[in-house]
């Protein structure tokens, strides 16, 4: 049979059964999870469902949409740095304090 994996982007995915002792070095869909904007909306539930759990988590926004929220906070926190990261970029790439 077929595994069948939900809630991703291009609907149900199948995934097909690897044989007996085989390896998987990469999960299909992971790339999902991965991108910075996922992450950030899958953690920021994450704290609010167990806030002591995931306070290694720094605050965040998503830009252009939380532009407002961000600058409320800044304002009130004049001494604090944040590190912006690009959506579309890897390794380093597009970020600046």
């Amino acid at each position: 049979g077929l595994l069948q994996r939900l809630n991703h982007p291009s609907g149900a995915e199948k995934v097909p059964r690897m044989p007996s002792g085989a390896w998987v070095n990469r999960f299909p869909g992971i790339g999902c999870i991965c991108d910075k904007v996922n992450m950030a909306l899958a953690l920021r539930l994450l704290q609010k469902m167990w806030p002591e759990k995931f306070r290694f988590w720094p605050k965040s926004w998503l830009l252009p949409a939380e532009v407002d929220e961000l600058s409320s906070w800044l304002d009130k926190h004049k001494s604090d740095t944040v590190i912006v990261k690009p959506e579309g970029g890897s390794q380093g790439d597009g970020i600046f304090l």
